[in-house]
């Protein structure tokens, strides 16, 4: 691998959990700079301009254990992976692995404008997987996250909560059976009060309920 320059980035591996930054993405949307991932900082990230989803990059893989029939690195401070291709790597990533932490992983490698992302095999056979595209150019109009993830207010009032995925998923499928125009409202106290939620759909209440939350740490 060519060597990269001092403002791009060593290493790229990221793990096969960005499977879950998936459904983030509008592939409706007509911008193309929102219909794929950008990677920056140390972490992956995912916009539909209403969600905004982090996940860090797979740092617990020392560059000198990075299998050597692989390339991963960049010779720019941002990346951008369309979802096609995002896709289509984590979907080659074996069910069954036999060096999980190795296996389980996609490697970045951006060099003077192409770039490639490779997984390893069952026999741990690199597969490669071309990004085609002026990503450069997407990158940059990839819109700025860090005070939206970093705010610099230190005044506003901001309540932690916490919900179980299991009752997120179950709202979620009441919401998605009622169709894509419904809206939920939550009217949230504290962990020790239930939760009053309403589903509506063109403001006619179509579900309501409620839900306890779990206990914070600094409740605990």
């Amino acid at each position: 691998m060519e060597k990269t320059t001092e403002k791009g980035m060593e290493k790229i591996v990221i793990s096969k959990d960005a499977k879950a930054l998936l459904p983030v993405i509008d592939m409706k949307d007509l911008r193309p700079h929102f219909r794929g991932f950008l990677i920056k900082g140390g972490n992956i990230l995912a916009t539909d301009s209403k969600i905004l989803a982090r996940m860090p990059l797979n740092a617990e893989l020392p560059k000198q254990d990075v299998p050597t029939n692989v390339q991963t690195g960049a010779d720019t401070e941002r990346v951008w992976i369309s979802f096609e291709t995002m896709k289509k790597a984590l979907s080659n990533i074996p069910k069954k692995t036999s060096l999980p932490a190795i296996q389980n992983n996609i490697f970045v490698n951006k060099t003077n404008g192409s770039m490639t992302l490779q997984v390893l095999d069952e026999g741990l056979n690199a597969v490669s997987f071309e990004e085609r595209g002026n990503n450069e150019s997407l990158a940059t109009d990839f819109p700025e996250t860090d005070k939206i993830l970093n705010p610099e207010e230190k005044d506003v009032e901001r309540k932690s909560i916490k919900i179980s995925a299991e009752t997120l998923i179950k709202l979620s499928d009441m919401v998605k059976s009622l169709g894509k125009d419904t809206r939920i409202t939550l009217e949230i106290a504290d962990y020790k009060h239930p939760v009053f939620f309403k589903v509506e759909d063109r403001n006619t209440t179509k579900i309501d309920g409620a839900f306890m939350l779990l206990k914070t740490e600094e409740t605990k």
